[in-house]
């Protein structure tokens, strides 16, 4: 899959009318290989984004754009967290007894589970930025 990602990263120019199609292209093959291979869909992004990371590391301003992106995270990172939060305090107001209480619960453990997923993710990235910041000299 890295090699893949490498071909596709080392492409270079590509008209602007084909950009999209090939991009949908690409992407589309990645998906096929990660299904063949079973690796979930966290993995697959954080797969992803770890390339991205390795090629704006390789730039003249790699450090200024690394903080950049890790800012952007952290700020994602906190919206979230206050996302769940809320969350988690409505469902004590959720009434068990009232009509259709059953389904809204789901709903919510759903949007929580979710939530807890992408915060996890985001942690990753986060330590994952930290660890090739540290690398740059």
């Amino acid at each position: 899959m890295k090699k893949l990602a490498d071909e596709w990263h080392n492409i270079g120019f590509v008209p602007f009318k084909e950009k999209d199609k090939a991009y949908k292209e690409f992407h589309s093959a990645v998906d096929a290989h990660y299904d063949r291979l079973k690796i979930d869909r966290a993995d697959r992004r954080f797969n992803t984004f770890k390339t991205n990371i390795e090629d704006i590391s390789k730039s003249d301003n790699a450090k200024q754009l690394l903080r950049k992106e890790k800012d952007r995270l952290v700020h994602t990172y906190n919206k979230l967290k206050a996302d769940l939060q809320t969350y988690e305090n409505n469902m004590n107001f959720l009434s068990i007894s009232s009509k259709g209480a059953n389904s809204l619960l789901k709903d919510v453990n759903h949007k929580i589970e979710d939530l807890k997923n992408e915060i996890d993710l985001i942690e990753k990235k986060i330590l994952s930025i930290e660890d090739r910041m540290n690398d740059i000299k």
